[in-house]
């Protein structure tokens, strides 16, 4: 009687050995290498954010009325390659000295929403200008932090911009979120 190829002990080795090769190379060189394709293509780099020309005209600290008036240049730039495209939807910039936040003031984008394509730049022009009352509580805590920077004429002014933005990659978009950025 003809033996039955599927009763070969040989060909059974075989198969589980090709089959066993063949899941690991899938696991082992397969998969992660189009992870790492896929992550080159795909993985967005943060926005870059550059302040150039600032101009402090006035930061006085009257009683315990603080008079500011500042304006700065911020120029954003998309550093992704050509599927990844950025939506700006709402901008905001915050000021703050002593951790002590002074003023918040709108940023206005050439459009709502505005696009910002891969390898490209906009320019923002924030300022801030007014006056502020601090309490008697905050007026303590910060007169000494501002007089002897009022003395070297060198103030410690921290700006945060918030961003509502998203992110495209070619025609998907990402869902609406917001980021801060300093």
């Amino acid at each position: 009687m003809p033996k039955n190829r599927s009763d070969d002990p040989s060909l059974c080795a075989c198969i589980c050995v090709i089959l066993c090769f063949t899941l690991w190379f899938l696991i082992f060189f397969a998969f992660p290498a189009s992870y790492l394709i896929f992550l080159c293509i795909f993985l967005p780099q943060d926005i870059k954010f550059t302040t150039y020309q600032a101009s402090l005209t006035q930061f006085n600290l009257t009683n315990t009325t603080l008079f500011y008036d500042l304006s700065f240049n911020v120029s954003i730039r998309n550093p992704n390659h050509k599927p990844v495209g950025i939506y700006l939807y709402k901008m905001e910039a915050e000021a703050s000295h002593d951790d002590r936040k002074f003023a918040t003031a709108p940023v206005s984008l050439p459009s709502m929403p505005y696009y910002l394509g891969h390898k490209n730049t906009t320019f923002v022009h924030p300022f801030f200008r007014g006056q502020q009352l601090l309490s008697s509580e905050d007026y303590n805590k910060i007169i000494k932090m501002y007089n002897s920077e009022a003395s070297t004429g060198v103030f410690s002014i921290v700006v945060k911009l918030d961003l509502q933005g998203r992110l495209r990659f070619g025609k998907i978009k990402t869902p609406l979120d917001k980021y801060q950025e300093l």
